[in-house]
């Protein structure tokens, strides 16, 4: 799906992503009222594209086909009535961007992939909502600045890890 392809598109509600797509451009479906986005089962789905569903204030939910390996900045930026994100078993994402779920406000919970070795400043910031993080990872992710990963959440929040891991990276943030 090319770069802007569907950008500010008002008509656009609903799309199934077929399985030969590889990649959704930057700011693919930007501001658009999508309610639903469905990924065809066995999907090739490498990249999701920075900022390509910003915006998206009707969308509620969201299931991340595990062949995504990485998505951009601000890639589900400001979907205010996001409050359900889920990575498919065996997730191959590695990397969660900067600001990639930022102002997510309905976002209560979220479960990290256990490929995921960073989570890049601001990734979670203004998800007013987020009391709930797991991690499964065994080894504690690189985390740029904790305190800029996860900064205007609530100040009660629990933190979850994989028995058995390393967790020194969080005991130094005071917030968890």
């Amino acid at each position: 799906v090319g770069e802007s392809a569907f950008y500010y598109c008002q008509d656009l509600i609903a799309i199934s992503i077929p399985n030969t797509v590889t990649s959704i451009g930057d700011y693919a479906f930007k501001n658009t009222p999508l309610v639903s986005i469905t990924f065809e089962e066995n999907s090739n789905l490498l990249t999701i594209g920075s900022y390509a569903f910003q915006y998206c204030s009707s969308l509620a939910s969201i299931i991340i086909p595990k062949s995504v390996t990485s998505f951009g900045s601000y890639a589900f930026g400001s979907c205010s009535a996001l409050s359900t994100v889920t990575f498919e078993e065996d997730s191959e994402l590695t990397t969660i961007w900067g600001s990639a779920f930022s102002s997510c406000i309905s976002l209560t919970s979220i479960i990290i992939p256990k490929k995921v070795t960073a989570v890049k400043s601001y990734a979670f910031s203004g998800c007013s909502s987020l009391t709930s993080v797991t991690f499964l990872p065994v080894a504690a992710p690189s985390l740029t600045n904790i305190w800029s990963v996860f900064p205007s959440n609530p100040n009660t929040k629990t933190l979850t890890v994989p028995f058995g891991s390393d967790y020194s990276a969080w005991e130094s943030h005071t917030t968890w």
